[in-house]
């Protein structure tokens, strides 16, 4: 049962949790860039660069861990991951907004991920992939309240993990061709962040495709209007 008070308490912890991730970031701004943040990326100490790969991968098993807390059935599950996930990713760049008015604009590039290499794009990018989770969150609870999802079919699936991997992709393209570049002229600093070794975020940041990621998030909703338009075809069995 999806309960509105379900709902808040995952609300409260979601942006809560992104205070926390703006909070880890803002000290290591202060560490790292006391000036302000900046590419190309310093040289980060080994230590720190481990321990936030592990906080990384540290995070993502903690809003999973909070969706299979919340939910038995495995769609709801996805409902409350894809759902915390957004409103957590938003909320982060809210407080880093608030708290030293960063991004300057929803066009600033940032490090989204390290995991397994970095992955780099403008702000509004993953903005909206993160209301793109939300939006489909409360499809599959909508339905699932309903009683009318008992599955995505595999045409909706495709649709929805292809556009992701085009998405994943389009922040991934430029760390990729560095990792080529390093491996062919056997350049390879491993210690650090494949793509921003050798100070050369220029050719990164090029990189980034919109027209890569404008396909693969139309694929993603192109899945997700299939899923909606089945499910409005279904009606529950009448029950007295």
């Amino acid at each position: 049962m999806i309960t509105t008070k379900k709902l808040l308490w995952l609300i409260a912890f979601s942006i809560s949790f992104g205070f926390l991730e703006c909070a880890v970031v803002i000290y290591l701004r202060l560490i790292y860039y006391p000036s302000g943040f900046t590419f190309p990326m310093v040289n980060f100490d080994l230590n720190i660069l481990r321990t936030e790969i592990l906080r990384e991968i540290s995070t993502l098993a903690i809003l999973t861990t909070i969706s299979n807390l919340s939910a038995i059935t495995f769609y709801r599950k996805l409902a409350y991951f894809l759902l915390c996930f957004g409103i957590w990713d938003i909320s982060y760049y809210c407080f880093l907004k608030i708290m030293i008015n960063w991004p300057e604009s929803l066009l600033s590039w940032d490090i989204l991920f390290l995991i397994p290499i970095p992955w780099i794009g403008p702000v509004l990018a993953p903005c909206i992939i993160s209301l793109t989770m939300i939006l489909l969150s409360f499809v599959i609870m909508y339905f699932s309240q309903k009683k009318t999802l008992n599955k995505i079919n595999l045409s909706e699936w495709i649709y929805l993990i292809l556009g992701s991997i085009l998405l994943i992709l389009s922040f991934t393209a430029g760390s990729l061709k560095e990792i080529m570049q390093n491996f062919i002229t056997s350049r390879s600093n491993m210690h650090l962040p494949y793509a921003l070794t050798n100070n050369n975020i220029k050719d990164i940041t090029e990189n980034f495709s919109w027209v890569i990621f404008a396909i693969g998030e139309a694929m993603v909703l192109t899945g997700l209007i299939l899923l909606i338009n089945r499910l409005k075809k279904i009606r529950r069995p009448y029950r007295p």
